[in-house]
């Protein structure tokens, strides 16, 4: 889920985002880990991100995110909703 986008539902869905996302300059993205809630079934993770380009290292963008993982029945876990929230500056 991408501020301001429709939802992506699936793994062909947001594979193609990503892999279309990557193509374009290939940027790099760092996560930073601000905090985390972990249950026997479920961990939520919030955190920073920051978008920078790779050939230059200047900053193309930045926000936060949130992932929700849980448990499968096979005891694996698996990332179930991924969140990104670019800030938004009032003018």
């Amino acid at each position: 889920m991408l501020h301001g986008e429709e939802t992506r539902r699936g793994r062909d869905d947001i594979g193609a985002y990503w892999a279309q996302d990557f193509r374009e300059g290939n940027p790099i993205t760092t996560l930073t880990v601000t905090h985390s809630i972990n249950g026997n079934e479920v961990i939520l993770v919030h955190g920073n991100y920051q978008v920078i380009d790779r050939e230059s290292g200047l900053l193309l963008g930045s926000g936060r995110y949130a992932h929700l993982w849980m448990l499968n029945d096979d005891q694996v876990w698996e990332l179930d909703r991924d969140l990104w929230n670019d800030p938004f500056n009032p003018y």
